[in-house]
C-alpha cells in the first residue's frame, strides 16, 4: 500500500513544498516561533547532521510494536520531537483519549451522515475517535470495506498548520482504520489531513475560486510573467480524486513522462472543459519542473485549496470537534496579530480590550472563525476550551454568540465544566468544552454547565451548577472598579538594582548600582549579559522604592525593593513628541547619568525583545498608564494584594513607593477603610469562596486578578458596626503580626536561618489560623458575606 502522505517519491520533495507553505505561514499563530525545528528539518533532509536526526527519529520509532501499535503513538512521538516549551509556546495541549472520545460522542450522533473536520487536529486524537466510530457504524449498517473507506475519506477531516502535526495525524488516521484498508485491499489511499491555515489569515477565498474553477498564482521570476494553476471545482470537489491526479502529475513530470497520459489514466476525457484546463495547467507545471521549480506545486495546491473548499457552501462540514490553540494575542507574531485583532474587533465582534487586554486570547476566535467558514446551518461544534470560557470577562462578548453576521445557539448542548476532575493536570489550566448550533438565532452562553466530578480517566459523576456571572459589568463589590494594576516594571534585570558600597569617593548624590538579578527572570533577560549595567553610577534621585509580590506576607509589608526609573522622585514621567526627545521621553526631565542609562537599556531591549513584541521600552514601563497614574497624585493610604496566588493584604501609609504590576492597589480615603478591606482579604473565609471565579492550574487555583471583587464586600460604612469591628480587628492584627514577624526573624537568626519571603508567609499564616482576633475575622466575614 502506497499512502499519499507526500507529494511524490523524494523525500527532499516534500521537504521543500513544507519549507515553501511555511515560508508563506510563517507569522500564523501556530507557527510563528517553529524556526529552530524547521532548521532541524531541512538540516535533516539535507544530510548536515540528518544521519544522527533520522538514527534519533528511528530509535523513537523502534519502540513500537506496529502490528499492535496503539493511536497515542503519534502523541508520544510528537511530544518528544517538538520540546515542552515550544508546545507550550504554540499554545498546543495534548487532548485526553477519554475527552475526545466524549465530545466526538456528544456532537456526531449520525457518523455516516455526518462530515467531522478537526480544524487543529495536532497528532490526530479527536481523527482516531471520529474514524473508529464511522467505521463501527459502517459495519452495523453491513457496508463492505470500500465503501467504508471511501466513506472515511470523506467524512473524518483534519487540518493543522504545524507540519510535523498533520504526518502523526496521517499517521494515526490510517491506524485507526487500519483493519478497514487492509479489508478493502487498497494500495493506494490519501489520506484527508492537511498541513494548511484553518484561520485562513493570509488567503483571500475570493481570489482562488472563479465560478467554475480554482485559481493559484505563481509568483513571476525577474523577467518572467505571472502565471495561473487553474483546477475545475469539479475535480477539487472530490478531495481523493483531486489529490490522487496532483500527485500523479508530480511524478509523472518529475520522472520525465507524460503528464497527459495521467489524464487519461484517471478518466478525464479528451474534448472536455475540464480536460482542457488541466492540460494547460499540466503545461505550465512541466515549464516550471524545466526551471527548477516544479517539486512543491503539487503539495502546495491539495494543501492551500483543502480549507479554502471546505469553507465553500459545497464543503461545509456537519460537525466540528478538536481543541484550538490556547495562545494570547500578544503571544503572537506582531505582524499577524494585527490581522487576528482586526477579525476579532471587526469581523466577530468579540474583542473586550481594556483591561482583559493582556488575557484576550485566541481560542475564542478561533472557534468562532471555525465555526462560520466550515460549519452548516445546523451543525454542530464543540471544542476544549480554557476555563474561562466560561465566565471570565475577557470572553464577555464571545459568550453572547453574536459575532458578526455568524449567530451560535449555545442552549442545544450544556457546556462541560473539568475543572473539579482531580488530579487537574492534562492541561496546565483548567478547562471546559462548550458546544453550540450554527443556528438563525442565537442564544447566549450561560444559565447551567454539567460539572464533571471525579478522577482523571473516570468514572465520573455530573452535577449541574449555575455558571458564575463573572466580567467587566459584574463585581459584586463597588471596590471592583477602583483597584488599579501596578506598574509594569520590566525587563527586572533593566531597572531593579541594589545599591553598592564604594571606598572610592563619590560626588554627592551619586550612587554605584548593580543590577538585582532573580532566578525568576524570564528569557531573553535570563541569559543577558549586561556589563555596562554594573557599577552604574546613578544619580540616587532617579532610585525609587518599590512594592512588589515579594514584598507583601499577611498584614504587612517588608522592605520595599529599589529600582532606577527614567523620572525624578516626586517627579512625573514626562512623555515627548518632540524630534529632541529622548526615546520618547523629554530629556531635561532626566539627570545626565539617568539619560546614559535609558539609551543604554533601550538599545538593549531593541536589540533582544522577543519578535512579538511591538512596545517601546517607555511603551512597556507605563503598560496602561500603570507608572504615571501613580505619579499624578499623593497616595496617602493604599490597600495592596496580590494579582496571582492565595489573597494576602496590607496597608501601605507611605506615599513614595511605586507599586509594581504584580500588585493591585486603591487609595483609601481613611486607614479605617484601609484595615477593614486588609482583614477582610486576609481571611480564610474569602480565600474559600474566592476560589470558585479563579482559574484553575495543575496546582489549584491561581490568578486572583480582581476575581476576589466578585464576592460581596461592600463599601466601608463606619456606622456599620460589622464594618468597624472589622477595621478595628484588623488594625490590630497589623499591630500583632508585626510583633509576631520581628520574634520570628530573631529566632531564625540566632539558628542562621533567613526568614524568606515563604518562611514569613507560612508562619503568619499558621499563627493567624489560631490566634483569637484573625478567628473572629473569620466569624465576621462569613456574616458579611451572607448578609449581602
Amino acid at each position: 500500500m502506497r499512502c499519499s502522505f507526500g507529494p511524490g517519491p523524494r523525500f527532499e520533495n516534500e521537504i521543500a513544498a513544507l519549507a515553501s507553505l511555511y515560508q508563506d505561514h510563517r507569522d500564523s499563530p501556530t507557527i510563528a516561533v517553529k524556526r529552530q525545528l524547521w532548521a532541524d528539518l531541512l538540516t535533516a533532509a539535507l544530510g548536515i547532521g540528518g544521519e544522527q536526526w533520522i538514527v534519533g527519529l528511528a530509535d523513537r520509532v523502534a519502540r513500537f510494536d506496529w502490528a499492535d501499535a496503539e493511536y497515542d503513538f503519534a502523541r508520544i512521538l510528537y511530544q518528544s520531537v517538538v520540546p515542552a516549551e515550544d508546545r507550550r509556546r504554540l499554545g498546543e495541549y495534548y487532548t485526553p483519549d477519554w475527552l475526545a472520545k466524549a465530545v466526538v460522542d456528544e456532537v456526531v450522533i449520525d457518523p455516516l451522515n455526518q462530515r467531522v473536520l478537526d480544524p487543529s487536529c495536532g497528532s490526530g486524537t479527536f481523527l482516531y475517535v471520529a474514524v473508529q466510530k464511522y467505521i463501527t457504524a459502517a459495519k452495523a449498517a453491513s457496508h463492505p470495506p470500500e465503501r467504508i473507506l471511501d466513506g472515511l475519506t470523506q467524512s473524518v477531516i483534519g487540518i493543522d498548520v504545524h507540519p510535523v502535526s498533520v504526518h502523526l495525524a496521517r499517521a494515526t488516521w490510517v491506524l485507526a482504520a487500519r483493519e478497514v484498508i487492509a479489508e478493502a485491499g487498497r494500495d493506494t489511499l490519501t489520506v484527508p489531513v492537511y498541513l494548511g491555515d484553518s484561520l485562513q489569515l493570509r488567503t483571500d477565498s475570493g481570489s482562488l475560486f472563479a465560478q467554475d474553477h480554482v485559481s493559484i498564482t505563481v509568483a513571476a521570476t525577474e523577467g518572467d510573467a505571472e502565471r495561473r494553476l487553474n483546477f475545475p471545482k469539479s475535480l477539487v470537489a472530490q478531495p481523493d480524486w483531486f489529490d490522487r491526479v496532483m500527485i500523479d502529475l508530480s511524478q509523472a513530470i518529475d520522472s520525465g513522462g507524460d503528464p497527459m497520459t495521467v489524464l487519461d489514466d484517471n478518466d478525464i476525457p479528451q474534448g472536455d472543459t475540464d480536460r482542457d484546463l488541466l492540460e494547460d495547467t499540466a503545461k505550465i507545471l512541466q515549464d516550471l519542473h524545466a526551471e527548477g521549480r516544479n517539486h512543491i506545486w503539487a503539495y502546495y495546491t491539495r494543501n492551500l485549496v483543502r480549507p479554502i473548499w471546505l469553507a465553500s457552501d459545497e464543503g461545509k462540514v456537519d460537525a466540528i470537534v478538536g481543541n484550538p490553540p490556547w495562545l494570547t494575542y500578544n503571544k503572537t507574531q506582531a505582524t499577524i496579530r494585527t490581522e487576528l485583532e482586526r477579525q476579532s474587533k471587526n469581523d466577530y465582534k468579540i474583542w473586550m480590550g481594556g483591561k482583559f487586554a493582556s488575557n484576550q486570547d485566541i481560542a475564542g476566535l478561533f472557534y468562532a472563525r471555525c465555526f462560520d467558514l466550515y460549519l452548516r446551518e445546523g451543525g454542530l461544534i464543540g471544542m476544549v476550551m480554557p476555563h474561562s470560557a466560561l465566565a471570565a470577562g475577557q470572553y464577555n462578548k464571545w459568550r453572547e454568540g453574536k459575532w458578526g453576521s455568524v449567530k451560535a445557539n449555545f442552549s442545544k448542548l450544556v457546556s462541560w465544566d473539568l475543572e473539579k476532575i482531580e488530579p487537574n493536570t492534562f492541561f496546565p489550566i483548567a478547562s471546559c468544552v462548550v458546544f453550540a448550533e450554527n443556528a438563525k438565532n442565537s442564544r447566549q452562553l450561560g444559565g447551567t454547565t454539567k460539572q464533571w466530578l471525579g478522577e482523571e480517566g473516570g468514572p465520573y459523576k455530573y452535577q449541574e451548577i449555575k455558571l458564575a456571572k463573572n466580567g467587566s459589568k459584574s463585581f459584586a463589590s463597588p471596590y471592583g472598579n477602583k483597584f488599579r494594576n501596578g506598574a509594569s516594571i520590566r525587563p527586572r534585570v533593566f531597572f531593579f538594582v541594589e545599591t553598592k558600597q564604594s571606598t572610592i569617593a563619590i560626588t554627592k548624590g551619586i550612587v554605584k548600582v548593580v543590577p538585582f538579578r532573580s532566578k525568576n527572570e524570564k528569557e531573553p533577560w535570563k541569559s543577558l549579559q549586561v556589563p555596562n549595567l554594573v557599577d552604574m553610577p546613578i544619580e540616587d534621585n532617579h532610585i525609587w522604592k518599590i512594592h512588589r509580590g515579594d514584598t507583601l506576607v499577611p498584614f504587612l509589608l517588608l522592605e520595599p525593593k529599589q529600582a532606577v526609573l527614567p523620572v525624578r522622585n516626586n517627579g512625573k514621567l514626562l512623555y515627548s513628541e518632540l524630534p529632541n526627545a529622548f526615546y520618547g521621553l523629554e530629556p531635561k526631565s532626566m539627570e545626565t547619568r539617568m539619560r546614559n542609562r535609558w539609551r543604554e537599556i533601550n538599545d538593549l531591549w531593541n536589540k533582544n525583545k522577543k519578535h512579538n513584541e511591538n512596545l517601546s521600552l517607555l511603551g512597556r514601563l507605563d503598560y496602561q498608564k500603570g507608572l504615571s497614574r501613580q505619579l499624578v497624585d499623593e497616595q496617602n493610604i493604599r490597600v495592596l494584594y496580590p494579582s496571582q496566588g492565595q489573597p494576602t493584604a496590607a496597608v501601605l501609609t507611605d506615599s513614595t513607593p511605586i507599586i509594581d504590576e504584580k500588585l493591585y492597589w486603591m487609595e483609601c480615603a481613611t486607614l479605617e477603610e484601609a484595615h477593614y478591606l486588609v482583614a477582610i482579604i486576609n481571611s480564610n473565609t474569602l480565600v474559600q469562596d474566592v476560589q470558585k471565579f479563579m482559574p484553575k492550574g495543575q496546582f489549584g487555583a491561581r490568578d486572583l486578578h480582581k476575581h476576589l471583587w466578585h464576592l460581596p464586600i461592600p463599601t466601608y460604612d463606619s456606622n456599620n458596626t460589622l464594618h468597624s469591628d472589622l477595621a478595628t480587628l484588623g488594625t490590630q492584627l497589623a499591630t500583632e503580626a508585626a510583633t509576631y514577624l520581628v520574634t520570628l526573624q530573631t529566632t531564625r537568626a540566632a539558628k542562621n536561618k533567613p526568614t524568606t519571603i515563604t518562611v514569613a508567609r507560612r508562619e503568619l499564616r499558621q499563627w493567624l489560623s489560631t490566634h483569637p482576633p484573625a478567628q473572629q475575622v473569620e466569624r465576621l466575614v462569613a456574616q458579611l458575606f451572607q448578609s449581602h
